[in-house]
């Protein structure tokens, strides 16, 4: 067995909307037992669909981030021995450590022969690297045996993560060295510094939407539908503010594409790649967030769609949020190894959970919205091609930019 973990499966259950806290509760119960966040699919309770929805490792990881963070707000969780995280993890004293007990230059959780001392013990290059990326990615798992005390050696260290954590922290493995740890000089210098500040995120993609609006092959519009809000407005005074067809929503959101400096950065080759993989992703949420309800409503599609776009629009998104969603929509992909798209992709998660935090302190909105985008993302191809396909042309509009 190797040191990837097997997505969990949780039964579906529907939410009741008039009890949030004890809902949200829930969710973050179920979440507990996710054995690892990052590696491979995962099916969440049925709290926002209809079905359940397989949730891409990226997203899945981004709604376990901003549940953790207000639970750490809220609660100190009482230490379960079968659930383990280092955020869960009582401190321990020196005094309590067991010092001495493994062999000298062995590894002090495992055994086997220690490459040196790493966080605070001797280790081998193994478990330092486990503990490693357990404290970076805020990994949470849970014990196979549900004893919480499987046996850690060399021959059974892969075989429960639970408790190989645990006994890493119980030998004196220390996660505040992880966090301190600088980066290799190397990896320091390529990768650039990534602003964090909401409002410049929303300036950089709220710009690119002005951008493809000051497009002359587009008629001119007097506001852009990023900063148009349906407050206040009836629908005859939005048939001026907003695109009027799916041909022209589908265009709109490929041109915002090119109007977005860290997706305009990459190479042509990854650019295609993005845009083949996620063109459709985009095009369902720019159609929840610039259509009119008349357009929607007149709209021929299959009922997994008007219920994804529904309960997305129901949530009334403001514009941080969904400038957030289409570029978290923009970089998702499962099969690169490209530390680019990671990068751009954990920025955009990074200042979704953010923001509404800041702004809904007292519920779980980032986990919502990431749940609504996988909802959207489950929506067969073919659905989304039937919406086009009605008015025709899109063909054409799809070659453009896919082809580049």
């Amino acid at each position: 067995m190797s040191d990837e973990d097997e997505p969990l499966n949780f039964s579906a259950s529907r939410m009741s909307q008039n009890d949030d806290a004890k809902s949200e509760l829930s969710m973050e119960d179920r979440l507990m037992g996710l054995r690892s966040i990052f590696h491979g699919p995962v099916l969440f309770p049925n709290s926002l669909m209809n079905s359940g929805t397989m949730i891409p490792p990226h997203i899945a990881a981004a709604v376990a981030l901003s549940m953790n963070h207000r639970m750490a707000q809220t609660s100190t969780p009482s230490f379960d021995p079968t659930t383990i995280s280092v955020s869960s993890f009582p401190t321990l004293t020196r005094e309590s450590l067991s010092i001495g007990s493994s062999p000298t230059m062995s590894c002090a959780v495992c055994g086997d022969v220690s490459s040196g001392k790493h966080y605070g013990i001797l280790a081998c290059n193994g478990c330092s690297g486990f503990f490693k990326r357990s404290v970076r990615r805020r990994l949470i798992y849970r014990c196979h045996a549900g004893t919480g005390t499987c046996i850690v050696d060399k021959a059974h260290r892969n075989q429960c993560q639970a408790c190989r954590l645990k006994k890493c922290l119980s030998k004196g493995m220390n996660k505040d060295a992880v966090q301190n740890e600088r980066q290799p000089r190397s990896t320091a210098t390529i990768r650039p510094t990534v602003d964090l500040d909401p409002h410049n995120f929303l300036r950089e993609y709220a710009g690119a939407v002005s951008a493809v609006l000051s497009q002359p092959e587009l008629p001119p519009r007097e506001e852009s539908p990023l900063s148009a809000t349906s407050e206040g407005r009836t629908e005859d005074e939005k048939k001026d503010v907003f695109p009027d067809t799916p041909k022209r929503i589908l265009e709109l959101s490929l041109l915002w594409t090119q109007a977005v400096p860290s997706f305009c950065s990459l190479s042509e080759s990854d650019k295609s790649h993005l845009l083949n993989a996620n063109w459709r992703l985009l095009f369902l949420l720019s159609l929840a967030e610039w259509s009119q309800t008349s357009l929607l409503n007149g709209l021929n599609y299959e009922p997994d769609v008007k219920t994804a776009l529904n309960c997305i629009r129901s949530l009334d998104l403001d514009r941080t949020e969904y400038s957030c969603l289409k570029a978290v929509a923009l970089f998702l992909n499962e099969m690169s190894t490209n530390g680019l798209f990671d990068m751009h992709l954990e920025h955009s998660l990074t200042v979704l959970n953010q923001h509404t935090t800041r702004n809904h302190p007292t519920s779980s909105r980032c986990a919502r919205l990431l749940l609504v985008l996988g909802q959207l993302r489950s929506i067969p191809p073919s659905s989304v091609d039937q919406i086009l396909s009605s008015e025709g042309g899109h063909f054409e509009i799809l070659s453009r930019y896919l082809s580049k």
